[in-house]
């Protein structure tokens, strides 16, 4: 079954499919590659009823699991341009609750680049050839 103007995001680009009902009877939106739809399958184990063609239906979803979606979503989308900027390459990602994540592969840096750590001293030269300046105390 497929609406005219569907609420609901099936699984897909990295996101959970939303939960939904329709005429009171929970459904699964899906996407229906042939058809070029999203349809909504019964979640359950009873089938849908049957609809006619311009029927009209209550379609509603659950709008806070929506928002939480969407937000990890755009979220992922923040990460991966930071991670971008930094020369990475986006190797994975999932949206789900619980388990968002997004993977990178980074470039091995050349010796040359490489960054020095924080704190780290520069070794003392070898050979020195002037004398150490004294340190004396002021009175």
């Amino acid at each position: 079954m497929a609406v005219e103007y569907c609420l609901f995001h099936p699984q897909g680009g990295g996101q959970p499919a939303d939960r939904g009902w329709v005429d009171g009877r929970e459904i699964v939106p899906a996407r229906d590659h042939d058809a070029g739809l999203v349809v909504a399958r019964s979640a359950g184990d009873l089938p849908l009823p049957d609809f006619t063609v311009g029927q009209s239906v209550e379609v509603r979803i659950d709008l806070a699991a929506r928002r939480t979606y969407a937000a990890l979503h755009t979220a992922g989308h923040l990460i991966e341009a930071a991670g971008r900027a930094q020369g990475w390459t986006h190797a994975a990602n999932t949206h789900f609750p619980g388990q968002a994540r997004i993977e990178f592969t980074a470039a091995r840096p050349t010796h040359a680049s490489t960054p020095r750590r924080a704190g780290r001293k520069r070794p003392r030269r070898c050979g020195r050839t002037s004398p150490r300046p004294s340190r004396k105390t002021r009175p």
